[in-house]
């Protein structure tokens, strides 16, 4: 039998502006991986928190539609799209629409 391929998360945490499940740091799948992971729900008309940091990071939006906002410019967003961060680049996003925005991020260190 070989590895278990599924990526372990966290349980679910509750956010001001809907939900996020982190990777399993613990796991010891996780601890092998070059990246760390997260899933997040944008709820209809809240906003991500504002984030900036040193890794780099990409964001596959799943569903859902919205607004996002990188260093003070505006892209609208929708499930299938792909976005990828640059270190130390403002980013969040608004859900413009009816249902939850659903993301997942990945992450790694910039060398």
């Amino acid at each position: 039998m070989g590895d278990n391929p599924f990526l372990p998360f966290r349980p679910t945490e509750a956010r001001e502006y809907g939900s996020i499940r982190l990777f399993d740091a613990a796991s010891a799948t996780t601890a092998a991986l070059p990246f760390r992971y997260s899933k997040f729900v944008v709820a209809p008309g809240n906003t991500s928190r504002l984030d900036q940091h040193e890794v780099l990071e990409v964001w596959v939006i799943l569903a859902g539609t919205g607004t996002l906002k990188t260093d003070g410019d505006e892209s609208p967003v929708a499930g299938g799209d792909v976005v990828h961060f640059s270190s130390m680049r403002n980013h969040q996003v608004t859900n413009t629409g009816p249902d939850n925005l659903e993301v997942y991020s990945f992450w790694w260190k910039n060398e």
